[in-house]
């Protein structure tokens, strides 16, 4: 299966340019298939589970869990439905931001929640 570059570009949506996008995009994939793998097994623990929690039912809800290919984890990625799912599942994430931020800036807090999450791990 070919990756679905086209798909991908349109992960983070918004005004952000190219240069911003695609890094968090990357960013995106890596640390959701880090904590898929390392929490696939059970054989983890964490110093935030509540919020590890939290994350993987929020991210089964919007369909990105479980992962069955790279294909449909960036074309489920980059639907409309993904991203209005965001907001509603993660608002965890979002406890010291502003309630009426960007999309842009909603992504890149999930990510930097994320990869909180994912150093947690032990």
């Amino acid at each position: 299966m070919e990756f679905p570059y086209k798909s991908f570009g349109k992960i983070v949506s918004g005004g952000s340019e190219t240069e911003v996008k695609l890094p968090l995009a990357w960013q995106w994939l890596f640390l959701v298939y880090f904590i898929d793998a390392a929490t696939r097994d059970g054989g983890y623990t964490s110093i935030m589970p509540n919020e590890l929690d939290s994350t993987l039912n929020a991210l089964r809800k919007i369909g990105i869990l479980p992962i069955r290919s790279i294909g449909e984890f960036v074309t489920r990625s980059s639907k409309a439905s993904f991203k209005a799912g965001i907001p509603e599942y993660f608002e965890f994430a979002f406890e010291n931001s502003p309630p009426a931020i960007e999309s842009d800036v909603k992504f890149i807090h999930v990510v930097s929640f994320l990869k909180k999450v994912l150093l947690n791990l032990t």
